[in-house]
Order: structure tokens, then C-alpha cells, then sequence
């Protein structure tokens, strides 16, 4: 059995209360401890408040200072990350301008950068006949020769039919959004027929929607009929 000297003061005010005889002889002692108890409670209450306030307003200033930080460094992330992607592309761009170069193509084959594509740009009369679909046999030929230029696409190659604003309303091709579609797709035929995965290729019309020049002359016009191939190059020289 324990001391009484030895107890808690609050196990002390229990045990004495044991003691007492008479109806309210126990009164007192109760009254002590939940008066006890209850300045315990309110103590460590207040003292939890101070924490949790002080660690919030801690949290907080931390929180602000870190948005500051980012609010200046995002722009210079977003500078170095157009400038890097600027430079890969211009790489990738005289990278195909070398491969045109060694199969003579340069000087009929246009190239754009598109957003982060190479847009490589055909004019029609290369590939096809007059508001026709098929592709000629020295159409075929130049793709053959571009093929090496094809396979550098890290990613989905988009193949886009585009046309002038002339109408045209055929039993095949009721307007130029059918013409434009066909000729994408015969050169996504095409591709496929020489190795390339389909799953890699898109065919898509534009129709008179994207014109390079004005459908105001018939050089214009040339310049709109036209088959791009743009090319997705990797991120990296």
C-alpha cells in the first residue's frame, strides 16, 4: 500500500476522501479536485491554443514568402524554357534543311515552325493532278525521299490537306473540306505502305481555313494548295 506522502496530490485528495463520515464529508475533497482538474484543463487549453495560433502564423508567413519567391521565378523559368525550346527547334529546322539539301528538295519544300512542329509545306502540283486525290508517281517519289526527314518526329506526325478558296463540287469531292481530307489521307496511305506505324500519323483538313498567301492571285492561291507534314522533333539536339 502506498505512503500518503508518497501519492499524487491528486490521488491524496482521493484517499482522504475515503475517510470522511457524515453525508457531506465528502464534499470538499470532490469539489477540490474538479476545481483541480478543471484549471488543468483551461491550462493546457490556452497553452494549445498558443501553439496551434503561433504554428499557423508561421505556416502562413512561410506560405507567402514561398508564392513571392515563385511569382519572380516562374517568368525566368518560362523565358529560359521558350528560349531552349526555340533553339532546339531552329537545330532540328537546318537539320532537315540538310537532308532536303541531299535529296535536291530544298528549293521546292517550305519549312515553318509551327507552335513545337517543324511544318514541313508541299505544294499540291508536286503530289497531285488538279482536284485530284491520287498521288501522282513522282509524288510518291518525293515522299520516298523524305522519309528519312519523317522518321526524326519524336512524336504523332500531323498530315494536313489545305486548299484555296476556289468552290469545288465533284461527285466525289463535294467541296474542298472532301479534297483536302482525301489527299491527307492517300499520303497517310502512302507512309504506311513504306513502313511508317500508322499509329504515328493524323490526316486532317483544313480546307481554305489556313491559307500562306492571298486567294487573291493564282501565285497566291498555288502557295494555299498545299499537303504540310508537321513533325513533332525531340527535346533534346
Amino acid at each position: 500500500m502506498k505512503n500518503s506522502e508518497n501519492l499524487h496530490p491528486i490521488e491524496r485528495l482521493l484517499t482522504q476522501s475515503k475517510h470522511h463520515h457524515g453525508e457531506d464529508g465528502w464534499l470538499l475533497p470532490y469539489l477540490d479536485v474538479f476545481i483541480l482538474l478543471t484549471m488543468m484543463f483551461i491550462v493546457l487549453l490556452s497553452l494549445s491554443s498558443y501553439d496551434l495560433t503561433t504554428s499557423l502564423n508561421q505556416v502562413e508567413a512561410q506560405a507567402k514568402k514561398i508564392d513571392q519567391l515563385q511569382e519572380k521565378i516562374e517568368p525566368l523559368r518560362q523565358l529560359e524554357q521558350e528560349g531552349r525550346s526555340s533553339i532546339v527547334l531552329e537545330h532540328w529546322q537546318e537539320r532537315v534543311h540538310q537532308v532536303l539539301d541531299s535529296i535536291e528538295l530544298r528549293d521546292d519544300i517550305a519549312l515553318t515552325l509551327d507552335d513545337d512542329y517543324i511544318a514541313i509545306q508541299i505544294e499540291d502540283k508536286m503530289l497531285f493532278d488538279s482536284g485530284k486525290a491520287t498521288l501522282k508517281p513522282e509524288g510518291e517519289q518525293v515522299l520516298s525521299n523524305l522519309l528519312p526527314v519523317f522518321q526524326l518526329s519524336a512524336g504523332t506526325i500531323l498530315v494536313e490537306g489545305h486548299t484555296d478558296n476556289v468552290p469545288i463540287d465533284t461527285s466525289r469531292f463535294p467541296s474542298n473540306w472532301e479534297l483536302g481530307a482525301s489527299r491527307a489521307s492517300s499520303v497517310v496511305k502512302f507512309l504506311v505502305s513504306q513502313g511508317m506505324k500508322q499509329n504515328k500519323l493524323r490526316a486532317i483538313s483544313y480546307a481554305d481555313t489556313k491559307p500562306l498567301a492571298s486567294n487573291e492571285t493564282e501565285e497566291g492561291r498555288q502557295k494555299n494548295r498545299r499537303v504540310a507534314l508537321l513533325l513533332q522533333m525531340p527535346d533534346t539536339e
